[in-house]
């Protein structure tokens, strides 16, 4: 099912009653100053006085079952992340009138969903807790509000006369797609993602129950989180799984792991299959607890 959708028309395409959902298989949000100020810039070009649409690209969704309007985003997440971000400006600056509520979220990703929700207290510079919040999330929405400012040309009250002639397919799998080949096979082709996250997908594609998913995932961006570079131990859990996440450093003259916390030696190359490097220096050794 293909179905053109309008970033504005009346209404804002996140003030309607669809729910999109970043599901636990992509990746965060990664767009940067480039990409966001490529977007902006092809809405600016818009001819305002134009009856045509401006076409933006797709967006493909899977519907969830059991939930009514609700869709995992399988492609596209970049662009709508982004999007959601531009609206979420020109509110704030009083261009744009309403709220868009909350009609985007991330699966497994609480500091995705707690920066999501404080888009304007961060445009007011008011950040209830800096280690709470996803900071390239962060960055867009403040790599928005800095090419309004920097860029002549750039009329708020025109650009949203401008984005009413903007229009995204939503097009629509269908059921009981393998979502984690079909992302794979979709995200391989161009420099979007990154090897590890189509291993991540892969790996995932093995995992029938929800619970596991969610811990895997969990165990995942806990060993990729190399924020601040600190070195710490931490109990990752979901239900009933449990997982302590051990720091070594590996040594590749010796193939051996060295324990932060404990200072023991074993040998990387009998590490168990749970294991998870993220570095050729640095691993997270997961044992189930």
């Amino acid at each position: 099912m293909v179905e053109e959708l309008r970033i504005l028309d009346g209404h804002t395409l996140f003030d309607t009653d669809a729910h999109y959902v970043i599901p636990r298989y992509q990746r965060a949000y990664a767009w940067e100053d480039k990409e966001i100020g490529q977007l902006i810039d092809d809405i600016n070009d818009i001819d305002i006085d134009s009856a045509e649409n401006y076409y933006i690209g797709s967006l493909i969704v899977s519907k969830v079952q059991g939930k009514a309007d609700t869709y995992e985003v399988v492609d596209g997440q970049q662009r709508l992340t982004t999007l959601f971000l531009l609206l979420q400006y020109l509110v704030s600056e009083g261009a744009l009138e309403g709220e868009l509520g909350k009609t985007l979220s991330f699966d497994c990703r609480p500091n995705s969903n707690y920066t999501l929700a404080r888009i304007q207290k961060i445009l007011d510079d008011k950040i209830d807790d800096e280690s709470a919040v996803e900071q390239p999330i962060v960055n867009g929405i403040r790599a928005i509000r800095q090419k309004f400012e920097e860029k002549s040309g750039l009329n708020r009250a025109d650009f949203v006369s401008r984005l009413a002639h903007v229009v995204l397919y939503r097009i629509e799998v269908p059921e009981h797609t393998d979502l984690n080949r079909y992302f794979e096979i979709m995200n391989t082709r161009g420099e979007q993602l990154e090897q590890h996250d189509i291993l991540k997908a892969q790996l995932m594609g093995y995992l029938n129950d929800r619970g596991e998913q969610e811990f895997f995932s969990k165990i995942w961006n806990a060993c990729s989180d190399m924020t601040g570079y600190q070195i710490r131990s931490e109990v990752v859990s979901v239900g009933s799984h449990k997982a302590f996440l051990m720091p070594v450093h590996l040594d590749p003259s010796t193939h051996t792991c060295v324990s932060h916390s404990t200072r023991s030696r074993f040998n990387s190359t009998s590490l168990p299959p749970h294991s998870a490097g993220i570095s050729t220096s640095l691993a997270y050794h997961a044992a189930p607890i």
